[in-house]
C-alpha cells in the first residue's frame, strides 16, 4: 500500500532550509557544494557523441539526395502562369 507524505509536512521545513542555504553570505559555499556534488562529465565522449549523431544524419541526408529524382526542367512561366515545358531536342 503506498504511502503519501503530506505537502504541508515538508514544505516549512524546506523553505526553511532553502532560505538559509541560499543566503548571500553563504552562496559560494552553496554553488561549490552544488557542483561538486554534479556527476562529472566527460566532454571528450559528449563531442564524440554528437559528432556520430551529426554524421549518421549527413549520411541519411546524402542518400536521400541521391535516391530524390532530378526535377524536370521547365521554362519560365508563360503569361497564364502555368509552367512551359523545354521543348524536346529533335532527334537526328
Amino acid at each position: 500500500m503506498p504511502r503519501y507524505l503530506r505537502e504541508t509536512w515538508i514544505l516549512p521545513p524546506l523553505d526553511d532550509w532553502l532560505s538559509k542555504v541560499f543566503l548571500p553570505h553563504r552562496l559560494d559555499d552553496t554553488i561549490d557544494l552544488m557542483a561538486g556534488a554534479a556527476p562529472a562529465s566527460d566532454e571528450k565522449s559528449t563531442a564524440e557523441a554528437a559528432r556520430t549523431v551529426i554524421a549518421d544524419c549527413d549520411a541519411k541526408l546524402a542518400t536521400a539526395q541521391r535516391s530524390k529524382p532530378e526535377p524536370e526542367p521547365t521554362m519560365p512561366s508563360s503569361p497564364n502562369g502555368s509552367p512551359r515545358r523545354r521543348p524536346a531536342k529533335p532527334v537526328p
